[in-house]
């Protein structure tokens, strides 16, 4: 697979975001390099600069992809659910608001049948069985307390 940024070559910026995410990803001195030359680099060059997770030979993608989704699935759906959510409203905050975000995830999962069983599961030195619900084995009105509270917390001036 090859990559570029070739807005420059038409006399144009980068458009979808690319001066925006590109920066983000590689670092703004290797982005720079990118969109101002336009040239063109390689998926090794890629998972180098970060852009990519790994490079797999064509024929082994969709091996490798699946591979990488069942790994994922074999975990809690809610706390997969909760890492998301969690990298997808903390990415552009300040560490604190993202560690805030996070806590608040936490509170969230905390009182799940997920949770006691993965734990269980983990002091008994077996294999978790996840149940995939949100179902509460506390009080929950316990844990919308604390993410309310945290919630608010985010949002007062610092």
């Amino acid at each position: 697979a090859l990559f570029a940024k070739p807005e420059i070559k038409l006399a144009m910026p980068p458009t979808f975001g690319g001066t925006q995410r590109l920066p983000r990803l590689a670092g703004r001195k290797r982005a720079l390099e990118l969109l101002l030359t336009g040239e063109t680099f390689s998926a090794a060059r890629a998972a180098e600069l970060g852009l990519v997770n790994q490079v797999v030979p064509h024929e082994e993608l969709m091996r490798a992809a699946l591979d990488l989704a069942r790994r994922i699935v074999s975990h809690s759906q809610t706390a997969v659910a909760s890492i998301l959510t969690a990298v997808a409203r903390g990415i552009n905050s300040s560490i604190a608001e993202g560690l805030l975000v996070e806590a608040e995830q936490f509170a969230r999962v905390a009182p799940t049948a997920d949770l006691r069983e993965g734990l269980n599961a983990w002091i008994e030195r077996r294999q978790a069985v996840y149940d995939g619900s949100w179902a509460h084995v506390t009080r929950p009105d316990k844990a919308t307390g604390a993410t309310r509270r945290l919630d608010r917390a985010v949002h007062l001036p610092g």
